[in-house]
């Protein structure tokens, strides 16, 4: 498998340093991980409780901010669409609907930090998996929604394909 994570903006300044940042605790979670293992721990269960438990707290902050509170997933694509992340993860906005929103990620700085470290494509991908697990409570935090990690970088797909959306759908 071929992992394609190669980013297409590269020469803005802002962008670079944003992705520099993200990286910087993409090693962070690596080196914990890798700290554990060293020791004998299983640091797999570990390192998702805590992300999930971050997911779960950063979903109830979003939907707080929310007027429809998450009833109208357009507000969702809304908020997301205007935040820096777009550029740094090279997000296309595929579609963004009061029941679904679909967004494909071009590139990944964290899964690109994880490639300085390893070339092992099975623990980038549980890396990847787990970082998701951010995602997938953040999104579950959503009434009457469903996360769908639909592609993924580290797994050689061309995106990450994330989609939300009405459990009706």
């Amino acid at each position: 498998m071929a992992i394609n994570n190669h980013p297409i903006t590269t020469d803005d300044p802002n962008i670079n340093q944003m992705r520099y940042m993200i990286e910087q605790r993409a090693e962070w979670l690596y080196e914990i991980c890798k700290e554990l293992e060293s020791r004998g721990i299983d640091y797999e269960p570990i390192a998702r409780a805590a992300i999930s438990r971050f997911g779960h707290r950063r979903g109830q902050e979003m939907l707080n901010n929310f007027r429809c509170k998450g009833h109208d997933l357009r507000e969702l694509g809304e908020s997301f669409e205007s935040k820096p992340s777009t550029t740094v993860f090279e997000k296309e906005y595929i579609e963004i609907s009061k029941d679904r929103m679909e967004v494909d990620f071009h590139y990944c700085p964290l899964l690109a930090c994880w490639q300085k470290l390893t070339n092992d494509e099975t623990e980038l991908a549980k890396l990847c998996d787990m970082a998701m697990d951010g995602d997938r409570c953040m999104f579950s935090e959503i009434p009457d929604s469903e996360f769908i990690l639909a592609q993924k970088l580290a797994d050689g797909d061309p995106v990450c394909k994330m989609i939300v959306q009405k459990k009706n759908n």
